[in-house]
């Protein structure tokens, strides 16, 4: 014996406004409920703005195994990081050369 399958009456709503995309809730629950699927006016609002939610909401980062979501930047400057400005004030001429053009960038900004 087959299984009947459930019917989904959101997914009803949500393919007959793909069909149909200048149909309304009401033109869609007066659609639907000639099919036998008895949806009010509402409840096809609430289905269509609850598809919409979940379009814009993305992709959600996924917790790592310690429990945070994401990566932090660090708190403290790295030894890479270190040497890296190092040569930066090397080719600029000096820490006051550095100060100096990180004070044009930020009256540029």
């Amino acid at each position: 014996m087959k299984r009947r399958r459930r019917l989904n009456k959101s997914h009803e709503i949500r393919d007959y406004k793909r069909l149909h995309r200048g149909a309304g809730p009401t033109a869609i629950a007066e659609a639907l409920t000639a099919r036998g699927i008895k949806v009010s006016p509402s409840q096809v609002s609430t289905a269509l703005f609850n598809a919409k939610k979940l379009k814009r909401r993305g992709r959600r980062v996924a917790a790592s195994a310690n429990g945070r979501r994401g990566r932090r930047p660090a708190k403290t400057l790295s030894a890479d990081l270190l040497l890296a400005t190092k040569r930066v004030a090397d080719q600029l001429g000096g820490i006051d050369r550095v100060r100096s053009a990180l004070e044009l960038l930020e009256r540029l900004r």
